[in-house]
C-alpha cells in the first residue's frame, strides 16, 4: 500500500511540475515542432512505419515518439499540440522517477527514495528535458526501466523480469536507436564489476534477451518495408545515423572533455551538493557499496557519451538517476563529510537560489527585450529569494541534513513550477511564428502547402497548418509556385535577393522568430498582382522594395 501511494504521490508531482507547461507553452523548434510535425505528417499521409518528412523519408529517427504522439492524439480527435506531443515524455519522466524510486528505496528506505525523486525531477536538464516534446526523457525512461529490471533479475532470478526488461529496452531502441540497448546493459555490467558481483552475470538472458530486444525494431523494419521504405532508408537507419555520429557528427561537435562541464552545469543546482553526498557515502560502511555502483552506472554513461564526436547535453540524460540516488542515499549521512565540504555546499546553495532570483527578475527587464512580463518573473524572484533565507536559516538549525535537502528541493521545485505555467508561456511571442499561422488562416484552403527556401522549416509547416515541401534553388522553387499558383514562401531574409527574382507577383513580409530573421511571402500569377499589403510592403515588390525600413518591420520579440 506505501509503494502504491508513493507511485501516486510520484504522478502528482510530475503532473503538477509540467502539466500547466505541457498546456500553456507553444511547441519551439527545434526538436518539440519537427517531432509534432513529423507525427502529424505520418497521420495525413497515412504512412504508419516509414516516417517522412515534407513528403520525403526521414531516417534520423525511429517511430516510437511519432507513434505515441498519434496515439495520444487520438484523446483530442487527432489534434496534436503541446499537450498530446508531450505526453510521451511525461510517461518517461515517470518511468525514471519510478524507477529511482525503487531502487533507493530498496537501498536505503524510503525517505532517501523520496530525497532522490526530488532531486531528479528538480535537476535542471531533467526538469527542462520533462517539459519538452523531445525523444530523450522516454528514452531515459525506458533505459531506467531496462536497468532497474535487470538489476533485481540479478538478485532475484526470473524469466520475466529478465524479459521485461528486455523489452523496455526494445521499445528504447525504437524510441532513439541501439543505445536504448547499450546503456542500460553498460550500466548493469559496469556496475556489477564495480562492487565485485562478477557471479550476478553469469544469466542466460545474455544469449536470448539482445534476440528478444531487437524482435521490436526488426518487426518495424520490416513493416517499413513493406510499406515502401527504400533500401538507402533502411540503410541509414541501420548504419549510416551510427556511424555519422560517431565518427564525424551531425553539427553537435565537441571535444572529448564536453561533458566535464556540461554535465556540472546541467545537474545544478545538486551538483554543488554532489560532492559532499559522495563522500559521505564513500565514508560510510554500507553506503560504500552503493557509493561504487552508482559512481559505475553513472560514469559509464558520461564515458561512453564523450568518445563519438557527435555530443550534446541530452546524451548523458540517463546518468542523473544514480546521481540523485548518490544524494538521496546519503541524504541520512552527510555529517560524515568535511565539515568545511558541508559549509561551502550550504552557503553555495543559498547563493545559488538568491542568483537565480536575480536572474529572473532581470528577465523582465526592457533593456533585455524578451516578452516577459513582470508579474511572471516577480514571483520566481520572491521563491527564490525566500529560499535562499531559509535555506540559511535551516543549515543553522539543523546542518546539513535531510530536512535541509527537502527545504531545498521544495523551493527549487515552486520555482521551476511557476516558472514553466507562466514565464515559459510569456516567451511564445518570441519562439513561435505566431504572424505567419495567421496569415496561413487567411489564405485560404489548408490543402496548398507551404513552400520552405533552403530551410527544413518543420515548426514553419506546423504552425501553419500546412503540408511543408523544402526547396533548395530558384528553379525548384519557380516550378512550384507555377504548379500551386498562390500560397506562401517562407525564407531567411538572407534569401530575399534570390526569391525576389521569382517570375510571380510577391508580396513579402518580416517577422522574427527568436534570434532569426524570417519572411514570409505571399505569391500569385502577375496578372493577379494584389494591391499594397497591411504592413506598407507593395505586394510584388523587388529587392529594392523589401530593402527599406518600411511596415514590414512587424518583429516577433527580439534578436
Amino acid at each position: 500500500m506505501k509503494d502504491f501511494i508513493a507511485a501516486v504521490a510520484i504522478a502528482v508531482l510530475a503532473s503538477g511540475l509540467w502539466g500547466t507547461e505541457y498546456a500553456r507553452r507553444g511547441l519551439w523548434e527545434p526538436d518539440e515542432a519537427r517531432y509534432a510535425y513529423i507525427a502529424r505528417e505520418m497521420a495525413w499521409s497515412g504512412n504508419r512505419f516509414v516516417v517522412t518528412r515534407h513528403g520525403q523519408p526521414y531516417s534520423d529517427k525511429p517511430p516510437l515518439m511519432f507513434w505515441l504522439i498519434n496515439g495520444f492524439a487520438t484523446i483530442t480527435s487527432g489534434k496534436i499540440d503541446g499537450v498530446t506531443a508531450r505526453l510521451p515524455s511525461l510517461a518517461g519522466v515517470l518511468l525514471s522517477l519510478l524507477a529511482t524510486y525503487c531502487l533507493a528505496s530498496a537501498w536505503g528506505g524510503r525517505p532517501a527514495a523520496a530525497v532522490s525523486a526530488l532531486v531528479l525531477s528538480t535537476s535542471f536538464l531533467f526538469w527542462q528535458t520533462g517539459g519538452m516534446g523531445q525523444l530523450d526523457a522516454l528514452l531515459c525512461g525506458l533505459q531506467m526501466a531496462g536497468l532497474c529490471l535487470l538489476h533485481a533479475d540479478s538478485e532475484r532470478p526470473a524469466w520475466w523480469r529478465a524479459l521485461c526488461a528486455y523489452f523496455a529496452m526494445g521499445l528504447a531502441v525504437l524510441q532513439k536507436g541501439p543505445i536504448g540497448l547499450v546503456i542500460p546493459i553498460g550500466m548493469h555490467v559496469a556496475g556489477c564489476l564495480a562492487v565485485g558481483e562478477r557471479f550476478r552475470l553469469r544469466r542466460w538472458h545474455w544469449i536470448w534477451g539482445p534476440v528478444a530486444a531487437a524482435c521490436l525494431p526488426v518487426l518495424w523494419l520490416a513493416l517499413a518495408g513493406m510499406e515502401g521504405g527504400t533500401g538507402d532508408y533502411l540503410r541509414d537507419l541501420l548504419f549510416g545515423q551510427v556511424v555519422r555520429r560517431v565518427a564525424s557528427g551531425t553539427g553537435h561537435n565537441h571535444n572529448i572533455l564536453y561533458f566535464a562541464h556540461q554535465f556540472p552545469l546541467s545537474f545544478l543546482p545538486w551538483t554543488l551538493v554532489l560532492p559532499a553526498a559522495c563522500m559521505a557515502l564513500a565514508r560510510s560502511g554500507a553506503g560504500r557499496f552503493h557509493f561504487r555502483r552508482l559512481a559505475a552506472w553513472a560514469g559509464f554513461v558520461l564515458v561512453f557519451f564523450s568518445i563519438p564526436a557527435d555530443k550534446r547535453n541530452l546524451y548523458v540524460l540517463a546518468a542523473f538517476p544514480p546521481c540523485a540516488m548518490l544524494i538521496g542515499l546519503a541524504s541520512g549521512e552527510l555529517a560524515l563529510a568535511p565539515e568545511k565540504l558541508r559549509k561551502a555546499t550550504m552557503f553555495a546553495m543559498s547563493g545559488l537560489m538568491f542568483l537565480g532570483g536575480c536572474a529572473a527578475l532581470a528577465a523582465a527587464l526592457p533593456r533585455f527585450g524578451l516578452p516577459v512580463r513582470v508579474w511572471s518573473a516577480i514571483p520566481i524572484a520572491i521563491i527564490l529569494g525566500a529560499g535562499g533565507c531559509v535555506s540559511l536559516l535551516a543549515c543553522r538549525r539543523w546542518g546539513m541534513t535531510l530536512r535541509w535537502l527537502v527545504v531545498c528541493a521544495a523551493f527549487f521545485l515552486a520555482a521551476q513550477t511557476w516558472a514553466a505555467a507562466f514565464l515559459y508561456h510569456d516567451l511564445n511571442a518570441l519562439k513561435t511564428p505566431w504572424e505567419l499561422a495567421r496569415a496561413s488562416r487567411e489564405m485560404g484552403s489548408p490543402d496548398t502547402p507551404l513552400l520552405i527556401y533552403k530551410i527544413n522549416g518543420e515548426i514553419l509547416a506546423f504552425y501553419a497548418q500546412r503540408q511543408g515541401v523544402r526547396v533548395d534553388d530558384l528553379a525548384s522553387l519557380q516550378k512550384e509556385a507555377d504548379r500551386i499558383k498562390r500560397g506562401l514562401i517562407v525564407l531567411e531574409e538572407r534569401h530575399w535577393q534570390e526569391v525576389s527574382r521569382l517570375d510571380a507577383a510577391l508580396g513579402p513580409h518580416r517577422f522574427r522568430m527568436g534570434g532569426k530573421r524570417m519572411m514570409w511571402v505571399e505569391f500569385s500569377p502577375r496578372q493577379m498582382e494584389p494591391a499594397e499589403g497591411p504592413d506598407g510592403w507593395r505586394q510584388g515588390g523587388g529587392p529594392a522594395e523589401a530593402g527599406g525600413q518600411q511596415g514590414g518591420e512587424q518583429n516577433v520579440g527580439a534578436d
